[in-house]
C-alpha cells in the first residue's frame, strides 16, 4: 500500500485481484476482501480525486461453480447461496462508499 499512498490523484480503481483457494473457503473470503479494503482505504486516504471504484467480477458471481445457472445472467439476479468473496467485496464497497464523493 506504500506505493498507492504515494499517488495523490487517483481517479478510478478497476479492481480485479483475488487470491485463489480451492475450494472456495472462508480464508479466501477473508483474504480477498482484505485486499480490496486495503486498496480502497489507501486511495481514499491519499486522493481527493477518486470518482469511481469498479469491482470486476467473473462468472463465479453468478454461481457457475455450483453448476447450471440462468442465462443470460444479470447483475440484478438474486445472489446464489453464500459464502462468496464477491459478496463480501461488494457489501464492503457499498458500505464504505456512503457519504463519499465517489461511486
Amino acid at each position: 500500500m506504500q506505493k498507492i499512498k504515494q499517488i495523490d490523484n487517483i481517479t478510478h480503481i478497476f479492481y480485479s485481484a483475488y487470491q485463489d483457494f480451492a475450494p472456495l473457503s472462508s480464508e479466501q473470503i477473508e483474504v480477498d476482501t482484505a485486499m480490496l479494503k486495503n486498496v480502497a482505504m489507501s486511495v481514499q486516504e491519499t486522493s481527493n480525486s477518486l470518482e469511481r471504484v469498479l469491482l470486476m467480477q467473473g462468472a463465479k458471481v453468478y454461481g457457475v461453480r455450483l453448476g447450471k445457472y440462468k442465462t443470460p445472467a444479470k447483475e440484478t439476479d438474486p445472489r446464489h447461496m453464500p459464502p462468496h468473496f464477491y459478496y463480501n467485496q461488494e457489501d464492503f464497497l457499498r458500505s464504505y462508499q456512503k457519504g463519499k464523493n465517489w461511486t
